[in-house]
């Protein structure tokens, strides 16, 4: 959801709130000890909605991340509108005690937060999961791609057919990153880098060694991963 749709949403509930005021103070009602209870929390209710919409779709740049969001959208929704029609009933009906109106409201308004407390430590932590196995998984699909760029940029059937070989090991490889294979990847890093140059100079000996030697750290670091899980 992006930020325009977070404010159109924001005033909505504000037109919504607009809306709610001008019944309770257009229509007769008993003016009973609820009445204040009932519009209070039913007002803060309407308010609770547009701070946690930004709470649930902040930095939902993903459909992923605002499906995330949608549990705390749905459990706002819901407690509003309960809070909003036992709110009217206490606004209209003067019979309810204004000890009765607080003991409802303020259960359904603690309900909410736990519910809403819980989708956003849940969606916080499914994000956190998410950002750990991207950082986990960088380097190889940056090598992946580094490799499919330099493979395509040489026109030479030998080296380029020893260059595709070093892309489907990287692609086939496990893309989990661990601290474990920081000193094998760093190796990995250093012979790519030396390829690079050598395809740029034109010398296809040494780089077609280096594929060579890519190639078995790759299928090292393979051994390492599996012996890891």
């Amino acid at each position: 959801m992006t930020g325009k749709n977070r404010a159109l949403f924001g005033a909505i509930l504000l037109i919504a709130l607009l809306i709610f005021n001008i019944v309770v103070f257009s229509l007769p009602h008993g003016g009973g000890p609820a009445f204040w209870t009932g519009y209070g929390f039913t007002t803060a209710a309407f308010l609770l909605q547009i701070l946690f919409v930004f709470l649930a779709f902040r930095n939902a740049d993903s459909m992923k991340k605002v499906f995330l969001g949608l549990p705390l959208l749905y459990v706002g929704i819901a407690y509003l509108a309960l809070q909003l029609v036992f709110g009217l009933i206490c606004i209209f009906v003067p019979v309810i005690s204004k000890s009765v109106s607080l003991a409802v409201s303020a259960v359904l308004l603690g309900l909410y937060l736990i519910r809403a407390i819980l989708a956003v430590i849940g969606k916080e932590a499914i994000q956190g999961a998410d950002d750990k196995t991207a950082t986990a998984t960088a380097f190889i699909k940056s090598l992946l791609a580094n490799a499919e760029i330099l493979r395509g940029g040489t026109d030479d059937p030998e080296l380029r057919a020893s260059l595709n070989t070093v892309v489907e090991t990287i692609r086939y490889s496990d893309p989990m990153s661990c601290d474990a294979l920081n000193v094998i990847e760093q190796q990995i890093q250093t012979q790519f880098a030396e390829l690079k140059n050598a395809v740029a100079a034109g010398d296809k000996a040494d780089a077609l060694n280096l594929c060579g030697a890519i190639h078995r750290l790759l299928a090292e670091r393979s051994v390492k991963c599996k012996s890891l899980k």
